[in-house]
Order: structure tokens, then sequence, then C-alpha cells
């Protein structure tokens, strides 16, 4: 008889460090809410995970055999558990052979610097020891006489290759970039090649801001940004630092937890999670500036400094302005709702949604990543998908969300709801477990709470406009009964805070609301 094929089942599981005790666990009612694709919890493979995001150079793929799921796993009459797990165990491992056999050789970089296997660096050295070890021979290098042995000189240059890899790899595990929540990174080539080509160029802006509105895919932007960084070897280190206070999950947004950001602090998180500790022993915030500007630009090292969430740090303009100096052979990064290109010193680049070819391949994306759960979308035809993206106007985190309500309702259900916002709900969002609402509170409420009387009438006015043609300067001073200086005025707050976008074209101005936003303000309750 034929050999039985094995049936394959792709979906996610949740991995994490809290043991899951019961369905009445607080604990399973989150997962519940807000990872309603996965099949499975697990904890024994956090860890390693964990290990993996951490050394982003070393490909990494992990494979479980979920003895839970074979078919009768709670009678043990049927099979006793050790059989089941040693049956889950094999599965794994035919599998992971399987996979073996099929990946490709990698090819060898012939620009990376090939490390002398046979050196090998004293593990219990620390990081200071090891840096100081560097600066000896690389001084020893740069002043080597004539009389120096060739093979004294390549041994030399060898242990140092060997000196520079373990500080890297000491460096990545004192500040890792934060997890990939994304599989695929779709777009935005054109953005990336600017700022690879800034970071890369000593005499270009030492800061790049990058804002947009939330949603847009600031922090996955950054993210890819870096690790293409650290593949490149462009930077030694990047020192990662969140102001997020809260991330939406799916269903509603949930605190992150995040230390409160300054400059003093954030002073010390970079000497921190580049192993100068002495950094914090300053006396006062001067002395750590001073010290963190010869750490960043004085060595041979080059290091990427990124903040995320620029806009929730108290006085966040205070702290970009102290920045000013601070980089000349490292850089920053800095990601902000707000826009801050008034500053000088500051290349400023804004993302939008993704166009239409784009959005389609990013919903395909993400559907395939969850597996049967994203079946709707991934099933889905291009007219479909195109309907998704001119509801959403191309936002990632919109586009998420509908693939994840399309699991459990019809995508032209889930577009209907998108598009039926109350604004009610956005507004007293505590009594409502509406996942759209939270949805655009979590985009909207705090730009919309701090914004000006004016500013907030000429964000109405421009929803009464065709989203494709926008509003021009005469026909706003007519709609909203604003003056010419009030229409500047304003619209400067809103293009502060990423909510319109301006064209000019020919000395003619005109103004754009990206969809979700001329959704927002359609709904009468605004008005109110």
């Amino acid at each position: 008889s034929p050999v039985p094929q094995p049936r394959v089942f792709v979906a996610p599981i949740a991995a994490g460090e809290k043991v899951v005790a019961s369905r009445q666990s607080d604990v399973f009612q989150f997962l519940k809410e807000s990872y309603n694709d996965a099949i499975a919890v697990e904890m024994e493979g956090f860890g390693f995970l964990s290990a993996a995001f951490a050394y982003p150079n070393i490909q990494a793929i992990v494979i479980r055999g979920i003895s839970d799921l074979i078919e009768g796993k709670n009678d043990d009459s049927i099979e006793p558990e050790a059989i089941r797990q040693e049956k889950a165990s094999d599965h794994a491992s035919a599998f992971a052979f399987q996979v073996l056999t099929k990946l490709p050789k990698p090819q060898e970089d012939s620009q990376t610097l090939q490390v002398d296997t046979s050196i090998q660096i004293d593990p219990s050295e620390t990081l200071q020891s090891k840096r100081a070890q560097l600066r000896t021979i690389e001084h020893e290098l740069s002043n080597s006489q004539q009389q120096t042995s060739r093979d004294d000189i390549q041994y030399k240059e060898k242990y140092a290759a060997a000196l520079r890899k373990t500080i890297r790899e000491d460096l990545n595990r004192l500040s890792p970039l934060p997890l990939r929540k994304y599989g695929r990174f779709i777009g935005r080539k054109k953005e990336i090649k600017n700022i690879k080509s800034v970071l890369s160029d000593f005499e270009s802006h030492p800061i790049i801001a990058v804002d947009g509105i939330g949603g847009v895919g600031k922090t996955a932007f950054a993210r890819e940004i870096s690790q293409h960084a650290l593949e490149a070897e462009t930077f030694a280190a990047i020192v990662w630092e969140s102001a997020k206070p809260e991330e939406f999950t799916g269903t509603d947004a949930q605190p992150t937890f995040t230390a409160d950001v300054d400059f003093d602090n954030l002073l010390d998180l970079i000497g921190r999670k580049l192993g100068y500790f002495e950094v914090a022993r300053q006396k006062n915030t001067e002395d750590k500036r001073k010290l963190v500007s010869r750490i960043l630009n004085d060595s041979a090292d080059r290091y990427l400094v990124v903040i995320d969430n620029l806009e929730t740090v108290k006085g966040y303009r205070n702290l970009v302005n102290n920045l000013n100096g601070m980089f000349t052979r490292s850089k920053a990064i800095l990601t902000t709702r707000k826009k801050i290109a008034e500053f000088r010193h500051i290349y400023s680049i804004s993302l939008r949604g993704l166009d239409s070819k784009e959005s389609i391949k990013f919903l395909r994306s993400v559907a395939s990543e969850r597996g049967e759960a994203g079946e709707i979308i991934r099933l889905a035809k291009e007219q479909q998908l195109k309907k998704v993206y001119e509801a959403t106007g191309g936002l990632p985190l919109a586009m998420e969300l509908v693939v994840g309500q399309a699991t459990c309702s019809s995508l032209d259900k889930v577009l209907d709801r998108l598009q039926s916002i109350n604004f009610q709900l956005v507004k007293n969002p505590e009594s409502a477990e509406d996942v759209y609402s939270n949805f655009f509170k979590f985009i909207y409420w705090d730009s919309w709470e701090q914004l000006s009387d004016m500013a907030r009438d000429l964000l109405i006015s421009l929803g009464t406009f065709d989203l494709t043609e926008g509003a021009d300067l005469d026909e706003i001073i007519i709609v909203s009964d604003l003056e010419e200086d009030q229409v500047f005025s304003a619209s400067g707050e809103l293009m502060e805070y990423s909510l319109i976008h301006r064209d000019i074209k020919d000395s003619s101005m005109s103004f754009f609301l990206h969809p979700l936003t001329h959704r927002f303000v359609q709904d009468d309750l605004v008005r109110a």
C-alpha cells in the first residue's frame, strides 16, 4: 500500500513567558481576544525565539512537534502520552531534515571580512577589556615599523578582526532590535534608498525624522532600516529606545510599560546599551552629554540611535535641540506622528499609505502568515483587495485589522464596519467594546484632543471635499469661514500632526486627507 502523506496545517502559535493555567485565566482571555488565530500556546520555545531575534545575522527556524494536537490526546487508552510526545518529536525531526535538504547553500560575501576561526577570544573577557585590546592592537598596526615581520602583522590583523566580531556580538546582546512583528517588509523602496544614502554619508544630516499618521508603519520602517544597517555593517550597534505608551493589538490598545524618556535618562540608556556604564555615574547631564558625544563620534565604530514615538516624550522639542551637535560619525533616527521638519540639522521624511499594488502584496503577505486564518484574504480576487486598499488608504495597521476581522466575518461586512464608524463610540471608548472604534481612537484621538478649535474646524471642513480632488485655498476659505492667515496657521498645525498633506503645483496649493481621516471627520457627531 502507498505510504500515507502527512497533512500539513499551517497556523500561528502564541509563544510567551507565562503559563496558561486555565481557560478562565486573564492570560487566556487576553490571548483569545488579541491573538484569536493562534491554534496553540507554548512557552518552551520563547527563550530560543528571543535569542534568534537578538542575533539577526544568524538564520534560524523553529520547528515544533506539538503532541497536544494529535488525535485522542486526552485518552491514554488509545495512546500513552510518552508515545504521543515521541511521535511528535519524530515528525518535527523529519520535517526539519526535509527543510534543510531544500535550503540553498548561502553565498559567501566576498566583501565580508573573514575571521580566522583558529583565533579564540577568551569568553570571560569583558567588553571594556576587548575594546582596550583592540585599541592597543590598532595602535600597534598603525605604527608598525618595517622590521616587524609580515606574519606578526597578519596575526594582529586577524586577532583584531576576531575582537571586532565578538564586540559586535556583545553589543547585539546588550542592545537587541525589538522583535520583528511582521514577516515580509513590503514597499518603501524609494524611502529606504534615500535613508541608506543619508546614513552612509558622513557629511549628510546627522538626524533623520520619520513622520506619519499612526499605523502607517513608522516603527516597522525604522526597524527595517536598522536591520539593513546591521547586516551591511554600516553601524557597529543599534541603540533602540521606544517611547510608545501603547500598542494596538488587533482588538484594542494595550499599554507597553515603557519607561519615561527624557534627555538625561536617554544618555544613561545610550551608555548602558553600548557598554559604557560610567555614563550614568557622571555628576550632571552636561558631563553625560560630553561623554556620550565622545563615545558616539571619537571611536572607529559608528552607532545608530533610534527613538521610536518621539512625540510622546515630554518636552520632545527640547530633547531634539539637545541632540543637535551630538552626532557627526554616528547617526540618529526619530519616528514621530508630529513633524519636526523645522530643525535645520534634521533630514525629514514623511510616510503615507502604500500604493495599490503594494497594498495588495501586503494583504496577501499578512494573510499567508496567518495560515488558514487568512484564507479569505489570500483567496480574494484582486478587485476585492482593491476595495480594501480604497477603504484603508493603504495604511498597514488598518489593512492588518481587516485581515484579522475577516477571519470571523465576510470581507464586505468588515469594510462596511470600517467605513461606518460611530464617532460617539470613539469619544467614549470606556463604554465600547467595538474593535473598529478602538482602532480609530488609537490612530486619531490623542491628536484630536490636542488640536486647537481652529485646526478642528479646518479638518472638518476638509472632510466635505472629494478625497481624490482635495481642496484649494479659495474653496477652504468659503466652506470653513476662516481667513487666509487662519487657514495657513491651522493647516500648519494639521500637517504637524500628519493629519493632512499639502500639494503645490503651478503656484496653486491643495490640501488632502487620508481616507480614514476623511471617514473620521464625516460623522455628524464630530461637528457637535
